[in-house]
C-alpha cells in the first residue's frame, strides 16, 4: 500500500472520477495494516471539535454558460456553508474579481467556478507553469475531469459547466426512473445539491480527506446515517433536509479539526502533496 500511497503523491491535484482510486483488499496484507493505522490515528486527532472559522475566496468565471450557478448562488453557499458548520467549521464565503496563485495557511482557502472544460484547462496550465512547486498529472485535464484539487496552493477548481445538464429536463426524467429518491426534489434542487456536494467534496480536500474508496471501509465508510460518504465517487442521495445527499464520519471530522487547528501538520500536508499520503504519513506519526 505504502508503495501505491507514493505513486500517488506525484500528482498534487485530485480529480473527481470514478476509476482513479482502486479498493483495497479486505484480506491483504495492506488492510491489515490500516487497521492499525486506525487506533492510532484516533490517539494523534486528539484536537476539540470547536467552532473554527475559514476563509474561503471565491472566483466566478463570467462565462453564459454558468449562468445556472449564479442564479442559484446564495442558495448554493448556504448549502455548503450549512453542511460544514454541523461539524462546527464556519466558512467565510468572499467574492474575488480575480483567480489567485492559491494561498498558504489552512484557513485560507480558494474555490473557482470556471465555464469550460478549455477555461479549466488554462487555470491547470497557470498553476504547472507558475514554479509554485506543485505538481501535477498532465493526462486528468486532457479526460475532462469535472474538478481539481491543487492541494499544496489552497485552491479548488471546478467546471461548472459539467453540471448544466441537470436543467434538462429530458435527462431528468431518465435519472429520476434510475433513482427514485430524486423524485420528490426539483430540477433546481437537484442542481443545487449536486454543485454544492461538489464544492463541499474538494474543500474536504483541502483540510486532508482523501477519497473514501482509497481508504479501508472501517476508517471512512461508504455509507453512515443513512447516506453515502461524502468522499466517495458514488451519487449523492439528495432529500429536501439534505439537498448535498453526503455525510462524514467522526474520524473524518476529527481529522479536519486537527488539520485546522495544528500548524505543523498543515506543513506535513504540504510536503505530502496527496491527501492519501498525507492521512497514512499521520498514522505513522502516532505509532513512532
Amino acid at each position: 500500500m505504502r508503495k501505491s500511497l507514493l505513486y500517488l503523491a506525484g500528482a498534487a491535484l485530485i480529480a473527481v472520477t470514478p476509476s482513479c482510486a482502486p479498493l483495497i483488499n479486505p484480506l491483504s496484507q495492506e488492510y491489515q495494516q490500516h487497521q492499525i493505522h486506525i487506533s492510532t490515528l484516533e490517539k494523534l486527532c486528539d484536537a476539540p471539535i470547536t467552532q473554527r472559522q475559514v476563509t474561503v475566496h471565491l472566483y466566478v468565471s463570467s462565462k453564459p454558460s454558468i449562468n445556472a450557478f449564479r442564479e442559484h448562488k446564495d442558495e448554493i453557499l448556504k448549502q455548503v456553508k450549512r453542511f460544514y458548520k454541523q461539524y462546527s467549521i464556519n466558512l467565510n464565503f468572499q467574492d474575488s474579481p480575480s483567480p489567485s496563485f492559491g494561498f498558504y495557511t489552512p484557513n485560507e482557502i480558494e474555490v473557482d467556478i470556471l465555464g469550460s472544460k478549455d477555461e479549466l484547462e488554462r487555470r491547470f496550465n497557470e498553476f504547472s507553469q507558475t514554479g509554485y512547486g506543485i505538481k501535477f498529472d498532465g493526462e486528468n485535464v486532457k479526460r475532462a475531469f469535472p474538478a481539481y484539487t491543487a492541494v499544496t496552493s489552497r485552491v479548488v477548481m471546478i467546471n461548472e459547466e459539467s453540471k448544466t445538464y441537470l436543467l434538462d429536463e429530458t435527462t431528468l426524467e431518465i435519472l429520476r426512473e434510475k433513482r427514485p429518491y430524486l423524485r420528490d426534489l426539483s430540477k433546481q434542487e437537484i442542481f443545487i445539491g449536486a454543485t454544492a456536494k461538489t464544492i463541499s467534496h474538494e474543500i474536504a480536500h483541502l483540510f486532508g480527506l482523501p477519497h473514501q474508496e482509497s481508504m479501508p471501509p472501517l476508517m471512512f465508510p461508504l455509507r453512515s446515517e443513512g447516506f453515502p460518504n461524502l468522499m466517495a465517487y458514488n451519487d449523492f442521495e439528495p432529500t429536501k433536509d439534505n439537498l448535498l445527499g453526503s455525510t462524514l464520519t467522526s474520524m473524518q471530522i476529527r481529522i479536519m479539526h486537527k488539520f485546522l487547528a495544528d500548524d505543523s501538520l498543515y506543513n506535513l500536508f504540504k510536503k505530502c502533496h496527496d491527501p492519501h499520503l498525507y492521512v497514512t504519513r499521520l498514522a505513522e506519526m502516532a505509532e513512532n
